[in-house]
């Protein structure tokens, strides 16, 4: 009867363990996500700001191809009543 206990204890130390295993694998695995975003961070920043700046441009471009076509229509409108 003495020996239950032992196991009890034994095994509430197995398991505790297992806790503190997942924990620092855990904890590692989020260190070396952070080591690896703060690497690239600098490399997505610039690749986003040149996809911000290349929407930007071609949507500039494309709004004033548009106002242009108006201005031409209408000044096509105005010639043809002369």
């Amino acid at each position: 009867m003495k020996q239950k206990p032992y196991w009890v204890l034994l095994l509430m130390l197995i398991l505790s363990c297992k806790e503190d295993f997942q924990k620092e694998v855990r904890t590692a695995a989020y260190s070396k996500a952070d080591s690896l975003f703060n690497a690239r961070i600098s490399l997505i920043n610039s690749e986003s700001d040149s996809l911000c700046t290349d929407y930007k441009n071609s949507k500039l471009q494309f709004l004033v191809d548009s106002i242009l076509e108006e201005r031409r229509k209408q000044i096509q409108q105005l010639r043809s009543l002369e």
